[in-house]
């Protein structure tokens, strides 16, 4: 169970960054 939550946060920053790099 908390590899499936470190997963989601990992994914949630790469999301952010990658829409900082499309703005």
């Amino acid at each position: 169970m908390y590899w499936i939550i470190r997963a989601k946060v990992q994914f949630d920053i790469m999301s952010y960054y990658y829409w900082l790099v499309i703005f």
